[in-house]
Order: structure tokens, then sequence, then C-alpha cells
């Protein structure tokens, strides 16, 4: 169920970007596991383009289909650390769509930045804190960790040197753990960091 906080935001979203925000008539549901949830696993924004035309998911990284294209390579990073999607949940920070993907879109930091809170609010309501938040792409660590801890890091140090973020370095207060979904960061090439990883479930 999308809550009053997240269709104020989209609303306000829509009234400060209106050339930027492509309107819906609902938002993605998160992916909630049937069985014990381990990690949070947080995407961009479900903006995706089917022939050039804005399309629809029922649920985030369109996993109301379990063999989701999105979420294909996510799924298998997961499984290199014996994770499924019994044991995850699944969530944008940013829940409305825009007319651009998240690679392309200028005011993507803008809106995370805005939606913040309410991911918070989501998460501590579901979950203790002990449970840790993957997070899948740059753009996204970029927001959720604070600004000095991510001084000097780029992203292959982060998997050759096994980094990944207490809860006093980010705005969620949860350990984060950078899981990229890019090609060049498959866990089956990094088993040291999928070892690490493992260690912190």
């Amino acid at each position: 169920m999308i809550s009053n906080y997240d269709q104020e935001l989209a609303r306000l979203i829509q009234s400060l970007y209106p050339n930027d925000y492509v309107h819906a008539s609902f938002l993605p549901k998160p992916h909630h596991g049937s069985g014990p949830i381990k990690a949070i696993v947080i995407g961009a924004d479900p903006t995706f383009f089917q022939d050039g035309i804005n399309g629809t998911v029922d649920k985030v990284f369109g996993l109301e289909q379990p063999d989701s294209q999105f979420f294909r390579g996510v799924l298998t990073n997961l499984e290199q650390i014996d994770l499924s999607l019994d044991t995850i949940y699944v969530q944008n920070p940013v829940k409305n769509y825009f007319t651009t993907e998240t690679s392309q879109n200028k005011i993507w930091s803008k809106c995370a930045s805005l939606w913040l809170e309410n991911l918070k609010r989501e998460l501590d309501e579901k979950f203790d804190r002990s449970v840790p938040m993957f997070v899948t792409a740059e753009i996204i660590l970029k927001v959720v960790v604070f600004r000095e801890y991510l001084k000097g890091i780029k992203n292959p140090d982060i998997y050759h040197r096994n980094i990944i973020f207490s809860p006093k370095q980010n705005y969620f207060g949860r350990k984060v753990i950078p899981l990229f979904r890019h090609f060049n960061y498959q866990l089956s090439a990094w088993p040291d960091y999928a070892d690490f990883i493992k260690e912190q479930l």
C-alpha cells in the first residue's frame, strides 16, 4: 500500500519538476519476501521505456514477475551470497516515474534527497536497523552515504578493499553494502568481496 506521505511527495515533485515528472495512476509497490527478511535492496526509481514510451510496473523492478529482466543481474548477485527473493525487501528511494532514465536524469539526486525521509520511515517501521541495506548503483550510494565517507573512493576500491559503510556513516543508520548491478561488478568475478559480504549478514 502506498502511504499518504508518498502520494504527497509525488505531487510535490510533480509541481517542482513538471517537465521531468511522469504521472502514473499508481506508484510501484515494494517487494516483500515471504521468509525472514535478511537484507533490504535499494534500486533507484521505476523509470523505463518500451518502444520509446514510459512503461509502468506493479512492483519495483517489475517483480510482480519473479524472473523480471530488470532484476536479473541483482538477483544473480544475491544468489552468490545465499539470498533469494524470499529473504529480501526491495524498494526504490524515488518512487515516481521520470521522462529520462536515472543515468541521464539531472534532477535525480535532488529528488532522491526529498524522498529519503519517507524511505527511512518506511524501513524503520518494518525492520530493525540490524537488517543491512544493499545499494545497486553508485548514484544511490552518493545520496545514501554522507559525502565525507566517500571522498577518494572509487567503485573498484570498494570491491578490492572490501568497503562497506557503518550505520553512523549514512542517512539510514544501517549497515550499507554496495552491490552494484553493473556487469563489471557481478559478484562471480569478486569472490573475496562476496565472502566478505556473507560475513556481514
